[in-house]
């Protein structure tokens, strides 16, 4: 009945029609499979995905000499479905590739379950540590029962993480100790990853070499305004330390990000600052005794330690440039594509330079222009691309 449309055929015709349709059959279920499979499993579609460049980002050389980086994940045990979401999405846009190993911090011992299902999401080698004391936790001249009286009162009054004894050990040990683990040793550059990020696009271009042979010392996503209320000490404590070890300040300020930060050649902080909840760096920058020092300082005084304060200081050239294919997980999203806009905002010296924030879409690039006599020339070591 269901072929009543066909013409009549003799039996051989109909053997033949017959295997034709049962071929036909077989092919459809086995295409209906494969779209499936390819909709649950990233890997079943990285053959068909050409690793193309992008290009925005042409590739610079034709080395294969690895670069050493690795991607760095503070996180708990009970933030494994987080954790999950974000290296699966991290291994299709990008890691299939180029099979960056992972390093998974803890103040806490690792349970089995947690190892072998993250180890099970990529090809990648996977590190597990544990965090000592000596890196979490209060230092030994901390006043605990003041701290926590002082920890209420923020709580009491609205401020953000107020009351948490836990966040600040974290932003402690991301300021100053996590580059000092010793599964971190080998390496040169890091890729910090946390639970819940999204990457939107797929990142063709191998990010690690990218910085690598441009020099390139600090990538970021976002900046933002920082809430003076859980600060109220720091700029306080960097003006000190400027003033204390005027030797370190060896490049020009104008050189440095130090007009990003204040508008009125360090008086007061205009709380500009970097989103660290996602960053590619150079280890080198926080192994440095400039930097070490820096710290040390902060941590010993009134200063709060802010991740991103050190880039303030001229111990380095900073060149950064990351990927708009990329969010932290703190709800802002982010987009890949877009037209370009312009700002414009003055920097506190305006006649020799000016500070240009383009906007594209979720990319922003960071530029200090030095003017010349005729025109402008962009000055490289403080140009600041992330797209």
């Amino acid at each position: 009945m269901a072929f009543r449309f066909l013409p009549q055929a003799g039996p051989r015709r109909s053997q033949i029609f017959a295997v034709c349709f049962a071929l036909a059959v077989f092919f459809s279920f086995l295409s209906f499979y494969s779209l499936t499979y390819s909709r649950t499993d990233p890997s079943a579609t990285r053959a068909a995905t050409p690793a193309t460049a992008d290009t925005d980002f042409p590739p610079t050389t034709t080395t294969t000499d690895p670069v050493s980086a690795v991607f760095v994940i503070l996180v708990r045990n009970s933030e494994l479905g987080g954790i999950i979401s974000s290296i699966s999405q991290l291994e299709e846009r990008f890691n299939w590739r180029f099979n960056y190993p992972y390093v998974f911090l803890n103040d806490d011992e690792f349970t089995d379950e947690f190892k072998q299902r993250t180890t099970a999401l990529t090809r990648a080698q996977t590190f597990y540590g544990k965090v000592d004391v000596g890196m979490w936790g209060w230092p030994q001249w901390i006043n605990q029962t003041l701290a926590r009286e002082k920890m209420d009162e923020l709580a009491r009054n609205g401020v953000v993480y107020g009351g948490s004894e836990s966040y600040r050990h974290m932003c402690r040990f991301q300021s100053g100790f996590f580059f000092r683990h010793p599964l971190l040793d080998s390496y040169d550059y890091y890729w910090r990853v946390e639970p819940f990020v999204d990457f939107y696009c797929d990142i063709e271009y191998d990010v690690f070499r990218f910085m690598k042979e441009r020099k390139i010392k600090y990538g970021f996503t976002m900046t933002f305004r920082e809430y003076m209320a859980t600060i109220p000490t720091l700029w306080g404590a960097v003006k000190a330390f400027r003033d204390k070890y005027q030797e370190l300040l060896t490049i020009p300020q104008e050189d440095t990000l130090w007009k990003f930060v204040t508008e009125d050649d360090g008086q007061s902080y205009n709380t500009c600052h970097f989103w660290t909840n996602f960053e590619i760096a150079s280890l080198e920058i926080w192994r440095s005794g400039q930097y070490l020092k820096f710290f040390n300082y902060l941590d010993q005084t009134d200063g709060a330690t802010l991740p991103s304060t050190p880039l303030l200081l001229p111990c380095s050239s900073i060149s950064p440039r990351c990927t708009s294919s990329t969010t932290s997980g703190i709800g802002i999203p982010r987009t890949c594509t877009a037209q370009p806009t312009r700002r414009y905002m003055p920097s506190a010296s305006a006649t020799n330079h000016r500070i240009t924030i383009s906007i594209r879409g979720g990319a922003v690039s960071l530029s200090i222009w030095k003017r010349k006599n005729k025109g402008r020339d962009l000055d490289s070591r403080i140009f600041l691309h992330y797209q």
